[in-house]
């Protein structure tokens, strides 16, 4: 596997840990255990929400993958020859092969466009970083989320403990034993929401963590290239 894959590697291996942790959650009921102790169904939520980050996140960990397997690429043939045209096609190094598709080539584009024959400063590298980290913000918001949900399911819990001794007329021993059993749902339900909203909030944010480390490198790449290696401005051809 080519080194620029290892992000990919790296998030495989994670989920890889996650999913064998459930299978032996499952295995030993105690996944059972937690749904059938929530009254509030909140766990079900966080764990939808677990599911719609991670598929978000994965899609964005193979795009940022081959974006930097692409980067690499084309760094290397900037760094061997540097001399560069613009064509119809995109970008032409020493009139002999393209520069890959990719963000890459999109800045150069970019640049060639703003800075023409000089080169001012301008605003195009936070441009990419919003178009490159900008989607990670949905994984961060679902993160925020199933925390607030977990503590949500806290304050439920709560209240169905004190509705149960709120509804206690006498101290009979038979209503002791009713009332004793609705505040241990209620406190399942406080303490397995929070658990689940942490952990779920935690595992997800460790994947957009991983994903927003290998969006800055691609950036910093990128910016590299085109502010150290690229000295000379590209020159504008046509496409023949």
């Amino acid at each position: 596997m080519h080194i620029q894959q290892h992000l990919l590697l790296k998030w495989l291996i994670f989920t890889g840990l996650v999913l064998f942790g459930l299978t032996v959650a499952f295995d030993q009921g105690l996944l059972w255990l937690l749904i059938s102790s929530d009254r509030s169904r909140i766990c079900l939520i966080i764990g939808v929400l677990y599911i719609v980050g991670t598929v978000h996140c994965a899609r964005r960990i193979y795009y940022i993958s081959n974006e930097l397997l692409h980067t690499s690429t084309g760094l290397n043939l900037l760094t061997e020859h540097q001399v560069l045209a613009v064509t119809d096609s995109g970008i032409k190094i020493n009139n002999e092969q393209f520069l890959p598709q990719g963000l890459l080539s999109d800045y150069l584009l970019d640049v060639t466009s703003a800075r023409g024959d000089s080169i001012p400063n301008n605003n195009l590298p936070e441009v990419y970083a919003s178009r490159v980290k900008g989607p990670s913000d949905f994984g961060w918001f679902l993160a925020d989320i199933m925390l607030k949900l977990g503590l949500l399911g806290t304050i439920i819990g709560f209240i169905l403990m004190l509705a149960s001794i709120a509804g206690t007329g006498n101290l009979d021993p038979d209503a002791m034993q009713n009332v004793l059993r609705q505040m241990s749902v209620g406190m399942g339900t406080a303490l397995y929401t929070t658990l689940t909203g942490l952990l779920g909030s935690m595992l997800l944010s460790a994947q957009f963590l991983l994903l927003d480390r290998a969006s800055q490198q691609l950036l910093d790449q990128i910016v590299h290239c085109v502010e150290v290696l690229t000295k000379a401005p590209p020159s504008t051809d046509s496409d023949q």
